[in-house]
């Protein structure tokens, strides 16, 4: 199927959910799928560093992609992941499309102070957050496809990312929201 890639905080797992039940198939979220067999992004971090972290994501990935069930799966990747040239190459040999959401700095970076239970290292100061999405703004634009979501609501991102995949959306929405969305798109 296709990729999901961008920060935390952006309705990844949110987003990637309702288009895995609109279209039937499995929802993988990269992080949680690793804190469910290991511990806590942040506690493995701490306690081995970024590097060992990313060996995990890497052997994730590739047992991800080595599975059997992986043609009707929606995968959501970790804002990090495919920085990493072995994980880029991984993803390249499945060939499937890599969907990244472009947010503005500023409401992502409320979207995460708003979460109480926030503990990733990498984004808790906003200077160090505004430094990491101006460092990574280049490379996530650089993927497939793109799919520009300030001001737009869940919904709206669902069927844009639904019209880009050229599956129709199951839940009837006003034409208007569809070709609201194609105007809107920067990279159609």
């Amino acid at each position: 199927m296709f990729f999901l890639y961008w920060p935390p905080w952006s309705w990844k797992s949110t987003i990637g959910k309702k288009l895995a039940q609109y279209q039937c198939v499995h929802h993988i979220d990269t992080d949680s799928l690793i804190e469910s067999k290991h511990w806590k992004i942040w506690d493995i971090i701490s306690r081995y560093g970024i590097n060992y972290f990313r060996e995990i994501e890497t052997q994730t990935l590739i047992d991800i992609a080595t599975s059997q069930s992986i043609k009707n799966t929606i995968i959501s990747l970790g804002w990090g992941t495919l920085l990493r040239r072995e994980n880029l190459w991984i993803i390249q040999t499945i060939r499937w499309k890599v969907i990244t959401l472009i947010w503005d700095t500023d409401t992502l970076y409320q979207h995460i102070i708003s979460d109480r239970d926030n503990n990733r290292p990498l984004v808790i100061d906003r200077t160090n957050f505004g430094k990491l999405m101006l460092e990574r703004q280049n490379h996530y634009e650089n993927f497939d496809t793109t799919v520009h979501v300030h001001g737009k609501d869940i919904n709206t991102i669902v069927d844009e990312i639904l019209i880009l995949i050229a599956i129709p959306s199951p839940v009837p929405r006003s034409p208007w929201v569809s070709v609201r969305s194609l105007v809107d798109h920067s990279t159609l």
